[in-house]
């Protein structure tokens, strides 16, 4: 008999823990600031993923809670854009990107575009990595 009681509990622990490691993005855990540390772009001519930011540049977004961007790039003020967050969608400077991953430490946001639905038509992809600094 313990040992039901002990496994039914060892149960309950485990699914809280995988609920509570698991977070879901909202506007109120996106805002911060974020590096990216990864854009990476392809396209129907060249499929493989190239890094489209050099090594050398650091690019920073500060993201408000009333819907602004900052960013700086080398710690300069490079622009400021808008964004929101939305079920699944990060529109950000005016393009909407599907979030592919999240934690409370890191962002992955994926973008494709086609001019039609076919596979044959020309079409790119864009990722961006961003990790939480603050």
């Amino acid at each position: 008999m313990k040992n039901k009681h002990f496994f039914a509990f060892a149960v309950v622990i485990a699914l809280v823990l995988i609920g509570a490691s698991c977070s879901k993005p909202s506007e109120k855990n996106i805002v911060g600031k974020w590096q990216l540390v990864s854009y990476q772009y392809r396209d129907s001519s060249n499929t493989e993923w190239r890094e489209f930011v050099e090594s050398k540049e650091t690019i920073v977004g500060e993201f408000h809670n009333d819907g602004k961007v900052i960013v700086f790039k080398n710690g300069k003020l490079d622009y400021e854009t808008i964004w929101s967050y939305n079920d699944g969608v990060i529109m950000f400077d005016h393009f909407d990107y599907n979030m592919e991953e999240f934690s409370s430490k890191k962002m992955v946001w994926v973008i494709k575009k086609s001019d039609n639905l076919s596979d044959d038509d020309p079409w790119f992809e864009e990722r961006r990595i961003w990790e939480k600094t603050k």
